[in-house]
């Protein structure tokens, strides 16, 4: 059995550790987790420099590990003699502008966490790039006129709000609770 240097290690656990957490962490969630797997406590900097070993999978941009899609080899020779290929014309310059309510749900969709239906506000960064994607719209102003036309519900938490797609109903926590306590 061949031995992999400490490196190796450190990027094939936080190769792991992202694909399980939707490509993307912060450097020092990543750096406790890939410390918890190994059961080793690293340096910083040779954590870092580990990741950033070239031809690697994992890219570092400021102080996030993002996992690089590398794409699939094929084979040669697997097509058949003859056989031409479909191609659609390629579409040049940027893509159509999503609308506020297109930007919105698209965003609840892809900065959620697996496990929750909702996003926050400020901590998931929705608020700039909302505000970098459509300059001189207010997010807070445009997520409550969405939430007046039904297509999203948004709960008061600590830092701001989250944001839940559609009609969410809100538990009944005053009933719940006085039944708790017998009353």
């Amino acid at each position: 059995m061949a031995k992999f240097s400490l490196s190796q290690e450190i990027r094939t656990a936080a190769r792991t550790i992202l694909k399980d957490n939707q490509g993307r962490l912060t450097l020092s969630i990543l750096k406790r987790h890939v410390e918890k797997k190994l059961g080793k406590k690293l340096r910083s900097d040779f954590f870092k420099a580990s990741l950033e070993c070239q031809g690697g999978s994992i890219e570092v941009y400021k102080n996030i590990a993002i996992l690089k899609n590398k794409p699939k080899r094929t084979q040669g020779g697997n097509k058949m003699p003859g056989a031409t290929k479909k191609t659609t014309p390629r579409k040049r310059g940027r893509p159509k502008k999503l609308t506020v309510e297109e930007f919105v749900l698209l965003a609840i969709e892809k900065l959620r966490k697996p496990k929750y239906k909702s996003i926050h506000a400020v901590y998931s960064g929705f608020n700039q790039a909302f505000r970098q994607y459509f300059p001189g719209k207010d997010p807070v102003k445009e997520v409550q006129k969405l939430e007046k036309k039904g297509v999203v519900t948004t709960r008061p938490t600590k830092g701001g709000v989250l944001i839940f797609a559609g009609k969410v109903e809100a538990p009944d926590t005053a009933d719940s609770a006085l039944s708790k306590m017998g009353l």
